[in-house]
């Protein structure tokens, strides 16, 4: 049986984003539906492994963390978006933003990730959502 082909670098990280934004994403060999495994580890980013059951196509996407924080008016955006719409993104990558509310805090406290950069902040959202008219 023959070795299972590797994704190369350039394609494994434009799945990788792909994934962690939300979008779907297809074996670059074959065109079939691809797999991909959270791997959490001791980072904030999160890694992810990739695999084709069609082709056995197979690789694995590990984001480097940035270790820099939102701005205060990059947190007030993502607030607002993340008690909108149930979601939010992360200004540095447009990433799907991992955590939510923190349920010892009540409603008013969120801890929110990206798992690309791995940036990250938690606190009171009191006073960051936008008002409507």
């Amino acid at each position: 049986m023959p070795d299972s082909p590797q994704l190369n670098e350039a394609e494994i990280k434009t799945l990788g984003e792909a994934f962690h934004r939300g979008q779907l994403i297809g074996c670059p060999r074959c065109g079939a539906r691809l797999h991909g495994e959270l791997r959490p580890y001791n980072k904030r980013s999160v890694d992810v492994f990739f695999y084709c059951e069609r082709c056995g196509a197979r690789g694995s996407y590990e984001p480097q963390d940035i270790r820099e924080g939102w701005s205060d008016a990059q947190w007030k955006q993502i607030c607002d978006q993340y008690y909108r719409h149930g979601e939010a993104r992360c200004p540095f990558d447009d990433a799907i933003l991992g955590g939510g509310k923190d349920p010892t805090q009540g409603s008013h406290a969120a801890h929110l990730s990206c798992p690309i950069c791995g940036a990250w902040r938690y606190g009171d959202v009191r006073g960051f959502a936008e008002l409507t008219e």
